[in-house]
């Protein structure tokens, strides 16, 4: 017995090993097939399960489900990660309308659905929220596999799946509260759940945005990479404990740190750190979900998971269309990205799980989301294939009258997104809407989760047996302070928001200074009796010792006096900060679309293509390649270590891990890929730094190559090596540019491993 906590150590390591390498094989004959690895894994784990004898390699339901969380972490975290504000803010409130519109359609959509089939309300939305949103990890690779992510529809499906996965969270985040009141845990009514949900959302997106660039420098400045990633992890899994004790999942938490970390200027270093363990983990969770399988339940949900399968897919293809196209996108546009955005995936299951876990949904409901997933994935590679011909034969079929109908309607959309940009009052006034908004779920934060937090401090306090006098007003003063303050903003904004419209409505009037002063105290009255109807049901009331609130009051008071211009300053430096991380680059307007419009007809491809650890063609200059006049195709961007170049020149160098976008025609593209994706193979000279060394060579008298320039020679690129130094009759010249001519008798300092200095060496005697 004493040895048991060993051996289930070494049972988990055990249970790891068989799920990482039975989902590497599946996932490499779902590539094989053309099909995405999610369903690899999906089959791996129904395959190694406990319910598949003689091949349960993991039987433990206790370990499934840890490895599952483990994976969940890690997974919504990279989803977190591909999506910021600045990319949100670039989306467009277009994008944002259709995704919010094609939202509402499938979820009221599925629970008629479910109305009828005579299920409970709970029940309806648990099985509306798991078909409401697309698995964007099988939408990308399948856009990234069939050369279609560039394209215009394939944009804005790219977007919807983005946008969806910020829907899935808040969804779970209701069905989370939902079952904690089903069980008799105290939430609140709906609208005060929403409200403590925002304002937990904002406070952590704020103090992520100023705490993590701050540490981030920190750990820069040491040089210390290994420490960053420590560091990321900690916060990471701390960030999705905090969400659940706060009550909601632990994907929010998660998701949220994610979206921080894309805020910052170490994006692209944590990206690439956490890029294996990113993988691996997603991998775990996809496995953990198909382990949770009876093989046999999903034989006799056949029936239901083709009929739901085909309900998603035509209700996703309906509402994403309907969305797409009253936002303004063109109708064989909004059918082909409505065809892209048609599978579910990892949220359905999450979704599924805690609906099983709840006692909410049957346990079939796991078959049941994993089936539909498996169908719909098998299914949206030949529905994006074949997406041009359906939409193009759809468009040429669509009435007369239809059609001049949505050319109406979308002129008419042009000309109210025209008058809105030259509104004057809408451009003085979203900002500060927004900067209000955000400070007022600040407020609700702090003060919803007061309760919470104290009562927690307490406990720890008590249990560690401490003696702290007078921490209930310390903790009170610091949340006063914390809340005062973007109070104090949000009333500003809101002031010369009234003062503004107040003008606006006034101006032109009979007597309109006295009534614009009439407008402006309505309006600061309306403000007033909303904040308070907003605010005062999260109040703690009656926690507080009357003795408390006197010293709280009184060390404010002497607060307030002593340290006012300074935390006015830091209230500033946090507007400032959330201002640089909503700011970006604007959507494309509709007005300049209606003057460039989109053609599909140019037989053009634009290909991602990176450059494997080991390609044939890394260190080659692109004119050295010559993709033009072999496959008549060309590289208009690079992107390297998240740097974009545009424009790439043809002296410019590649290297393993580069990210070229490849046009030209499919077939083109198509060659230039295959060429550039060679590699070299299990004899070739690839090295570290670790191999490299220093050597020195003589230059013999009769060697052909005396007489030449350096340049003439191209020394690394005929023998892999550099040349550091020059020794000649014992005058040194470090660092030889290309006009230095080489003589016999010259001594060389090179740089490279043996091999490559030894062949160097028999280049220049032969």
């Amino acid at each position: 017995m004493g040895n048991y906590p060993f051996m289930s150590g070494i049972t988990l390591i055990q249970d790891l090993a068989v799920v990482l390498l039975v989902a590497g094989i599946a996932g490499w004959i779902a590539r094989r097939l053309g099909l995405s690895s999610v369903v690899g894994y999906l089959l791996a784990g129904l395959l190694i399960g406990p319910h598949t004898p003689p091949f349960s390699f993991v039987d433990d339901q206790e370990r499934i489900h840890t490895l599952s969380e483990v994976g969940v972490v890690f997974l919504m975290f990279s989803v977190g990660m591909g999506l910021s504000l600045q990319r949100l803010k670039r989306l467009g409130l277009s994008l944002i309308l259709a995704t919010g519109i094609t939202a509402f359609l499938v979820f009221n959509g599925t629970r008629l659905l479910a109305l009828a089939m005579g299920w409970s309300e709970l029940r309806g939305m648990f099985f509306a929220a798991m078909f409401m949103v697309s698995s964007s990890a099988i939408i990308s690779k399948v856009l990234s596999e069939t050369g279609e992510s560039h394209e215009k529809y394939g944009q804005r499906a790219l977007g919807i799946t983005v946008l969806e996965d910020i829907v899935a969270v808040f969804m779970l985040t209701l069905l989370t509260s939902r079952v904690a009141a089903m069980n008799g845990q105290a939430t609140g009514a709906l609208g005060q759940t929403l409200w403590l949900m925002f304002g937990f959302v904002v406070l952590l997106v704020v103090a992520g945005l100023l705490l993590l660039p701050r540490l981030f420098r920190v750990f820069n400045r040491q040089g210390a990479p290994d420490l960053v990633i420590l560091f990321v992890a900690g916060i990471l899994f701390g960030a999705a404990m905090l969400a659940n004790l706060a009550g909601y999942s632990l994907a929010l938490g998660a998701f949220l740190f994610g979206a921080v970390v894309a805020e910052t200027a170490s994006r692209e270093t944590v990206e690439r750190s956490f890029s294996g363990a990113r993988e691996m983990f997603s991998a775990v969770f996809f496995v953990s979900i198909g382990m949770l399988i009876e093989p046999i339940s999903l034989w006799h949900m056949s029936g239901w998971i083709l009929f739901f399968s085909v309900f998603v897919m035509v209700l996703r293809l309906l509402a994403s269309t309907v969305g797409l196209s009253v936002t303004g996108a063109p109708l064989k546009d909004a059918l082909k990205a409505g065809l892209t955005v048609i599978p579910i995936g990892e949220f359905s299951y999450i979704i599924a799980q805690l609906g099983v876990d709840a006692k909410v949904l049957p346990d079939t409901s796991y078959s049941l989301a994993v089936g539909v997933s498996l169908l719909t994935a098998v299914a949206v590679p030949l529905t994006v294939r074949q997406s041009g011909a359906l939409a193009g034969w759809v468009d040429a079929h669509q009435p007369a009258f239809l059609r001049r109908l949505f050319e109406r309607y979308h002129v008419w959309l042009e000309d109210v997104s025209h008058k809105q940009r030259q509104n004057i009052i809408w451009q003085h006034s979203k900002r500060r809407l927004a900067f209000a908004l955000a400070e007022l779920l600040i407020v609700g934060g702090l003060v919803g989760f007061s309760v919470p937090l104290y009562n927690w401090i307490g406990m720890k306090i008590e249990l560690m047996q401490l003696v702290l006098p007078g921490w209930q007003v310390a903790y009170w003063v610091t949340l006063t302070i914390l809340v005062v303050f973007p109070l104090g903003g949000m009333w500003k904004s809101l002031d010369v928001l009234a003062m503004l419209l107040a003008d606006v409505t006034t101006r032109g009037s009979i007597q309109e200074d006295r009534l614009r002063m009439l407008v402006e105290r309505g309006l600061r009255v309306l403000i007033v009796l909303l904040l308070l109807g907003l605010l005062l049901p999260l109040v703690p009331v009656g926690l507080a010792h009357p003795w408390e609130m006197v010293a709280t009051a009184t060390i404010c008071v002497l607060l307030a006096a002593l340290l006012w211009k300074r935390l006015g300053q830091w209230h500033r430096a946090v507007l400032g900060r959330m201002e640089r991380a909503l700011s970006g680059g604007d959507a494309p307007t509709a007005r300049f679309r209606s003057v460039f419009r989109y053609r599909d007809n140019w037989n053009t491809e634009l290909l991602e293509c990176t450059l494997p650890d080991d390609a044939l063609c890394s260190g080659q200059r692109i004119i050295k390649l010559a993709l033009r006049s072999r496959f008549g195709c060309s590289i208009v961007q690079l992107e390297r270590q998240g740097v974009l170049v545009q424009n790439p020149t043809p002296e410019l160098s590649l290297f393993p891990g580069d990210k070229l976008l490849l046009f030209g025609s499919p077939a083109q593209v198509a060659s230039a890929q295959r060429f550039l994706h060679q590699v070299r193979g299990t004899n070739g000279e690839s090295s570290t730094f670790d191999e490299s060394e220093l050597g020195t060579v003589l230059v013999p008298d009769g060697s052909s190559k005396v007489g030449q320039t350096l340049a003439q020679l191209d020394v690394f690129r005929n023998a892999g090596v550099q040349i550091l130094a020059i020794d000649r009759s014992g005058s040194v010249t470090l660092n030889p540019g290309g006009s230095e001519v080489i003589q016999g008798s010259d001594s060389l300092l090179v740089l490279g491993t043996a091999e490559q200095i030894r062949k160097f060496f028999a280049w220049l005697d032969s």
